[in-house]
């Protein structure tokens, strides 16, 4: 179970999603994002087409994930 890969969460737009996987990689989660390259290809419906650049994580990692993105949404 702690080596299940889950969808974090989804994004509209390279750049944001971008920004959430750089600040999760340099606090020690691991991620990865898919369907970057297709959003860029067909930015008009690229990313609704296919759910959005989806960022995942593992599971085990969840609440260490939401902690960051939560701090950096305070700030």
């Amino acid at each position: 179970m702690d080596d299940k890969i889950i969808i974090f969460n989804s994004y509209a737009t390279l750049p944001e999603a971008t920004l959430v996987k750089d600040m999760l990689e340099q606090n020690g989660v691991e991620c990865f994002l898919a369907n970057e390259c297709f959003a860029q290809l067909y930015p008009l419906y690229g990313s609704s087409a296919v759910g959005g650049i989806q960022l995942h994580i593992f599971e085990r990692d969840k609440e260490k994930a939401l902690e960051i993105v939560r701090a950096f949404a305070e700030k």
